[in-house]
């Protein structure tokens, strides 16, 4: 990157394809985001960068960083439909990071009750969290039969998964 001028219009490029080995080759979800997201700050650059950023912030357990970034982009740019895509990112990594909370509760109730929950309500009258989060899709979030914790909202997990035995191919630069 150093022997490239940051003008050239396809300077995002190097820190995309960096992005990409640190994705797919070592599974370091964070510093593949830190690469997309530098990617991501250059004129030229894809869209959805931001929205893949977010993704590997939340891989790499680190949602909150993810909601900083998608705010920072969003509040940047001019693009009404990419304001709308990048707010509905941030509402599933805050329903990811909500989730992941409520399992967390879940999994300290077990241990100390030998048994799950009925409810969420029985984590906020015993001490495991303070109070039920509201779903950002407006939808409830609930212990299923199986001891999961969902939302009845239409959501989609955040969770990037590599198939083993991909074959990977260059990918020519135009």
């Amino acid at each position: 990157m150093d022997n490239v001028p940051e003008f050239h219009k396809r300077y995002w490029y190097l820190p995309f394809y960096t992005a990409f080995d640190y994705m797919f080759f070592k599974h370091d979800y964070l510093k593949a985001a830190q690469y997309l997201e530098k990617a991501s700050k250059y004129p030229g650059s894809p869209a959805y960068l931001p929205l893949l950023t977010a993704r590997l912030y939340v891989n790499a357990n680190d949602p909150e960083v993810a909601i900083a970034f998608l705010r920072e982009m969003e509040s940047s740019t001019e693009s009404k439909e990419l304001k709308e895509r990048l707010n509905t990112r941030i509402k599933e990594v805050m329903t990811d990071r909500d989730i992941r909370i409520l399992e967390t509760a879940r999994d300290r109730f077990l241990e100390k009750n030998k048994t799950y929950p009925d409810n969420l309500e029985e984590l906020v009258s015993q001490g495991f969290i303070r109070a039920v989060p509201q779903d950002p899709f407006g939808g409830r979030y609930y212990i299923s039969d199986d001891h999961a914790v969902k939302t009845t909202s239409d959501y989609g997990k955040l969770k990037l998964e590599f198939k083993k035995g991909l074959d990977v191919k260059a990918i020519p630069i135009n």
